[in-house]
């Protein structure tokens, strides 16, 4: 059962990646600029959040914001 509590929270989270992970707040500006309303933009960053965790936990990498400016993808995670 998803509580009030889950919701806000869950809010607070996206508001913060959007605020701090520079390809969230991109999407973000992005969709709000094409007139997009905000909770189809905050469902937007909440995938984009599940895309970023899914690759750090299936190559066992850290988090690299430039992965997909470089041209060698290779080197953008570094495994441990």
């Amino acid at each position: 059962m998803v509580t009030l509590n889950c919701v806000l929270y869950f809010i607070l989270l996206l508001w913060t990646a959007i605020r701090y992970n520079g390809p969230c707040r991109e999407v973000y500006e992005r969709l709000k600029a094409n007139g997009k309303a905000s909770k189809l933009a905050l469902i937007a960053v909440a995938n984009k959040l599940l895309r970023q965790a899914f690759a750090i936990c299936k190559f066992g990498g850290v988090y690299s914001a430039d992965y997909l400016k470089s041209d060698d993808r290779a080197s953008a995670i570094i495994l441990t």
